[in-house]
């Protein structure tokens, strides 16, 4: 499958190697948690044990979950109770959160840092849960629907710098925190100033930003860049199916944001029979706000049995993960739950203790292929419904290449321009999914292959780093046999 048509692959000229700045190694994220995992107070513990070969594969950073005391010992932290409680004092049930202890918080910072990798946190901002003491207070009922319709009595005003979605979507859940009055304002601030001379973090995710103030975020942002200096990575949680970039512009492109839209393109095209791959990318976040995209496969809140699920067919997984690492836009959040497994609750085993589900076999790999091979120029061979590639060129000082062919049908293959540089050179499979050898052409070209709903990475069999895919990544965190691989 695929077609012999070849785009022109005229490469922009480099200048001389002494006027160039080294290429830094991609950076990728790793969501750091699933929604299941077993509440057993030592996910730090573990991911601190696994430092050093995310390193090795690539990873520079580690969103963690919410670590913030909650409303029990087993909550996941977005029902937040004490923001200064970072598992350090006995309420709600336990001294640590269900992630661990606050000390053991600071281990897995220390050790990060030990092998460059870094911790973003995951602010809960716009609700508290689990409050002492009742109190009664003025309320009006709205239309659930269409929150600027009032069903009964009179309210002065809504709140304004929050999403229109539902006509005013600032209340989500829980106890919501006005950000209009500034002893509320003050107080997350006066908190955001002790978070980051307490836990060494690089950066912020921010939950939930569509149902809270704008302006208060705009105002958290401007205090760390005045205060801690600029450079910190801040994102979104925005979700929706269709994004519009206004907000990014909003918050003056200092923000980045989660690209939803991805997600569900990619729900789509695996549950679709002969879905065109070369619409993989419209109307995203990558496409349109490249460098403010954050993109993902998967996530805690789309997961199975999550209310926000998106069902990605098994066989998409390593396509949706090649999409996101090997290409040159956005900055790709790889799942937890698809490297290390999914404890999903089942009715013969609700709190199970290992993963229901094996993890992504082939990802250690395509971390790799995107540690060693996915920098430079992109040409892209977008022109077969279902079956494109691309070729990522290199840079002055990452030279070795790699291409990408990938099929939602049967077996494909593309003719790409590799480089007239690399004629004769022997190329194949860092996934070890094909077995052939490709022989680069006199004039550059040649023809890579993949399998029928598969993908293939191809590189030089002498390019750097080949011997590291021959490597074993421990898959089992848990300490056990996990059961099934997709």
């Amino acid at each position: 499958m695929g077609d012999n048509f070849q785009t022109p692959s005229p490469l922009p000229a480099q200048a001389a190697e002494p006027q160039q700045q080294p290429t830094p190694q991609n950076a990728t994220l790793l969501q750091a948690f699933e929604w299941y995992i077993p509440p057993d107070h030592g996910h730090f513990l573990r991911l601190s044990s696994q430092i050093p070969q995310l390193s090795q594969h690539g990873i520079s950073s580690l969103w963690i979950p919410p670590s913030c005391k909650a409303t029990s010992p087993q909550s996941n932290g977005y029902d937040i109770y004490d923001l200064y409680d970072l598992g350090e004092f006995s309420q709600k049930g336990s001294t640590a959160t269900k992630w661990g202890t606050k000390s053991q918080l600071l281990e897995l910072a220390q050790k990060g840092q030990e092998y460059g990798v870094g911790l973003y946190w995951d602010a809960v901002l716009n609700h508290r849960f689990g409050a002492d003491h009742r109190e009664k207070c003025k309320a009006v009922e709205v239309d659930a629907n269409n929150r600027n319709v009032r069903i009964s009595g009179r309210w002065a005003r809504s709140p304004e710098e929050v999403d229109g979605e539902k006509g005013n979507y600032d209340y989500l859940m829980g106890c919501d925190l006005d950000y209009s009055h500034p002893e509320v304002e003050e107080d997350v601030l006066n908190w955001g100033r002790w978070l980051v001379k307490e836990v060494p973090i690089r950066g912020i995710r921010f939950d939930a930003v569509k149902h809270f103030s704008e302006g208060f975020l705009r105002k958290f942002v401007k205090m760390l860049d005045g205060e801690f200096g600029e450079g910190w990575f801040l994102v979104g949680e925005f979700w929706k199916d269709s994004l519009k970039t206004d907000y990014l512009d909003r918050m003056d492109h200092k923000f980045s944001l989660f690209d939803a839209p991805l997600v569900y393109n990619f729900g789509e095209i695996s549950t679709s029979v002969s879905a065109d791959l070369r619409k993989v990318f419209d109307d995203t976040l990558v496409q349109k706000a490249p460098v403010c995209a954050v993109t993902l496969v998967q996530n805690h809140d789309t997961q199975p049995l999550q209310a926000l699920a998106v069902p990605i067919t098994p066989w998409f997984l390593p396509l949706g993960y090649a999409l996101i690492l090997l290409r040159e836009a956005g900055y790709p959040c790889v799942f937890y739950g698809d490297l290390y497994g999914l404890c999903t609750p089942t009715s013969d085993n609700p709190s199970p203790t290992r993963p229901t589900s094996g993890p992504v076999t082939i990802l250690p790999k395509l971390l790799l292929a995107r540690k060693l091979y996915a920098y430079g120029p992109q040409t892209d061979y977008f022109d077969y419904q279902t079956c494109i590639g691309w070729v990522r060129h290199g840079t002055w000082d990452r030279k070795d290449k790699c291409a990408v062919v990938m099929s939602n049908a049967a077996e494909g293959w593309k003719r790409m321009f590799i480089g007239a540089e690399c004629a004769g050179q022997r190329w194949t499979d860092v996934l070890g999914w094909r077995g052939e050898v490709v022989t680069v052409g006199e004039d550059g070209w040649a023809e890579f292959r993949c399998g029928g709903c598969s993908v293939s990475v191809w590189a030089w069999d002498g390019a750097k780093g080949r011997e590291e895919f021959g490597g074993e990544f421990d898959f089992d965190i848990y300490g056990s046999e996990s059961e099934g691989t997709n």
